[in-house]
């Protein structure tokens, strides 16, 4: 952040303060999305999977006090694996989504990290006829916590668990 001051020496009258972020540091992030769909000859049944590889030059070291280190936060690996099941009037996905350790950012004091985790996902959808479609769906059906650790695995920051989430309902074109 840097701040520009008024010089009275030039208007006595001329009061004011600006303040606005400024780029310090730059740095590089690479990755690779592989993604791989099929269906089975003779079905409707089907798997799609994909998995993006993030690295960078920016890694976070464990040991960096505030202002010694420059990390991007929020870049790592993920992937999923989902089965379907798809015809003229149902449809229905079965999704094990992947998500890597991430680094988030500091604290007051200290990185912190997301751990990697796993959450199945599920959903299904019926056609009534071209204007209406019911729905259910389920997400983090194997309840998996999110836990945030600091500076390393055994420092516990964070523990959520927000359980599985349901929903039903139907959509409508008009």
């Amino acid at each position: 952040m840097t701040c520009v001051t008024a010089d009275p020496s030039l208007n006595p009258l001329a009061q004011w303060d600006i303040a606005r972020p400024e780029n310090l540091n730059s740095g590089t992030i690479k990755g690779a999305e592989i993604a791989i769909q099929h269906f089975f000859t003779g079905t409707n049944f089907g798997a799609i999977f994909n998995y993006t590889f993030i690295g960078g030059d920016t890694e976070a070291d464990p040991d960096a006090v505030r202002d010694e280190t420059f990390e991007l936060a929020g870049f790592g690996d993920s992937g999923n694996l989902t089965v379907f099941y798809e015809d003229d009037k149902f449809s229905a996905r079965l999704a094990n989504n992947f998500r890597a350790e991430t680094y988030s950012g500091f604290d007051q004091y200290n990185p912190i990290w997301i751990e990697a985790r796993h959450q199945l996902d599920a959903s299904a959808s019926y056609i009534i006829n071209d204007k209406f479609t019911v729905f259910v769906e389920g997400l983090n059906l194997t309840d998996s916590e999110v836990r945030l650790y600091s500076r390393y695995d055994n420092m516990l920051f964070l523990a959520q668990n927000h359980g599985p989430v349901y929903k039903a309902g139907f959509r409508m074109k008009f």
